[in-house]
């Protein structure tokens, strides 16, 4: 049998998580707003959300929390994200140049580039 200072303790609890997952649930829509609106793109680094929090808790409760400036802070701030675009750019930039070594030398040019482009465009083909 429970008593009443056990249950009393699980209505706390209960409300207690009910706040925080609500305080969670809001500063994702925060972030889920911005993006909607365009204010952010959908690659926030960790840093971002990590500011994107100060201000919220902030502007929300009144409360400040530090803000992160260390140097993990500092290396958070790169967005791998855009780096593997960039990489992922040059890669096929490169493989283009290769390919259209190959159809260069190998006296169809136009037909080897032409299913180069497609394929790298993602387009189907008929031969």
């Amino acid at each position: 049998m429970i008593d009443l200072k056990d249950q009393t303790k699980l209505q706390i609890s209960k409300t207690e998580n009910e706040i925080r997952a609500d305080a969670v649930a809001n500063f994702v829509g925060v972030i889920t707003g911005a993006y909607c609106s365009g204010l952010v793109d959908n690659h926030p680094t960790t840093f971002d959300i990590h500011n994107t929090a100060v201000l919220h808790v902030k502007t929300r409760y009144g409360v400040d929390i530090p803000i992160w400036d260390d140097e993990d802070a500092k290396r958070s701030r790169t967005d791998t994200y855009e780096l593997g675009v960039e990489a992922l750019k040059t890669e096929i930039a490169n493989l283009r140049d290769w390919l259209q070594h190959i159809a260069v030398n190998s006296g169809n040019e136009n037909e080897v580039i032409d299913a180069v482009q497609s394929a790298l465009c993602g387009e189907a083909r008929n031969y």
